[in-house]
C-alpha cells in the first residue's frame, strides 16, 4: 500500500481502514487511528434515505412521448443519464417509429418538470465547480459540460461537449470565451439565451479541460440533435 500511495504522489497525511463487511475483520490499514476532518459524508445520508423512500428496486424512467408532429424527451429525474444513453434512447425511439409507419416529426422538445429546478445545491459554493450542479427531471451527464482548449496561431480555439464515452455531441445552448484577465479563473452569465461562460487567459497554457456545470437544467434539448442523436435517430430534427 505505501508503494502504491508513493507512486499515486498525493502529498499530505494518507490514512485508511478496509474491513471485511461480512466479519468486520480488518483486512488492511494505514495510520488508521490519525484524525481528520469528516469528508462529504451528507451523501451516505442521502443514499440511504432514497433507498428507504423508494426502495432498492426503484428505476428511474426517461421517456420519448409522440404527440402528433411533436418529440417529447420527458425526464424522469435519473441523475446517471448520460450522452451514450441517451443516444440508446433515441436509436430505440426511432426504431420505434419506423417500425409503426409514422412519419417523423417536425417539432422536438424537453420536458424536465418531475422534480423541483434548483439552480445549484449551494450557493456558496464557485459556479463552475462540477458538484454543486443544477438540479431538475432532466440531469444529463450530471448537467456537466467538458471544456477543451488548445492554443493554436490565431489564439485558442475552444469546445464544449456533453462528453460521454462514446457520444460527446457539442453543447449547443452554451458559449465559451476567452479573458484577458488572471482572476477570477471562471466566470458564468446566464441572462441570455446561451449560457456564457468566460475562462481567465493566464491560466489556459498551452492546452487543457475543465468540467463546467451547466444551470440551464434542460441543456438537453440542445444535445439530442443532428450532430448525436440523430446519427441514431434520424428522424430528430434540430430542436427549437
Amino acid at each position: 500500500m505505501d508503494e502504491l500511495i508513493a507512486k499515486a504522489n498525493l502529498g499530505g497525511a494518507v490514512s485508511f481502514l478496509a474491513l471485511d463487511a461480512a466479519t468486520g475483520a480488518i483486512l488492511a490499514s494505514r495510520e488508521a487511528d490519525l484524525p481528520f476532518a469528516p469528508a462529504s459524508t451528507l451523501k451516505s445520508v442521502t443514499a440511504l434515505y432514497a433507498q428507504s423512500v423508494l426502495g432498492a428496486e426503484h428505476r428511474f424512467a426517461t421517456r420519448v412521448i409522440r404527440a402528433g408532429d411533436l418529440l417529447i424527451l420527458a425526464g424522469g429525474g435519473d441523475p446517471e443519464l448520460d450522452s451514450d444513453g441517451l443516444a440508446e434512447l433515441a436509436k430505440a425511439a426511432a426504431e420505434a417509429e419506423k417500425a409503426a409507419g409514422r412519419p417523423a416529426p417536425a417539432r422536438f422538445a424537453v420536458w424536465g418538470g418531475a422534480l423541483p429546478q434548483i439552480a445549484e445545491i449551494s450557493p456558496g459554493q464557485a459556479a463552475h465547480l462540477t458538484y454543486n450542479p443544477t438540479i431538475s427531471g432532466m440531469i444529463l451527464n450530471f448537467n456537466r459540460v467538458h471544456l477543451g482548449w488548445r492554443r493554436g496561431e490565431s489564439g485558442y480555439a475552444l469546445t464544449l461537449e456533453a462528453r460521454g464515452r462514446k457520444h460527446s455531441p457539442r453543447a449547443y445552448t452554451i458559449a465559451a470565451g476567452v479573458a484577458d484577465r488572471a482572476q477570477p479563473l471562471f466566470t458564468y452569465d446566464g441572462a441570455g439565451a446561451k449560457e456564457s461562460w468566460t475562462i481567465a487567459r493566464s491560466a489556459m497554457g498551452k492546452a487543457g479541460a475543465a468540467g463546467c456545470r451547466s444551470a440551464a437544467p434542460n441543456y438537453t434539448r440542445a444535445i439530442l440533435s443532428r450532430r448525436s442523436a440523430a446519427r441514431k435517430a434520424s428522424f430528430c430534427p434540430r430542436p427549437r
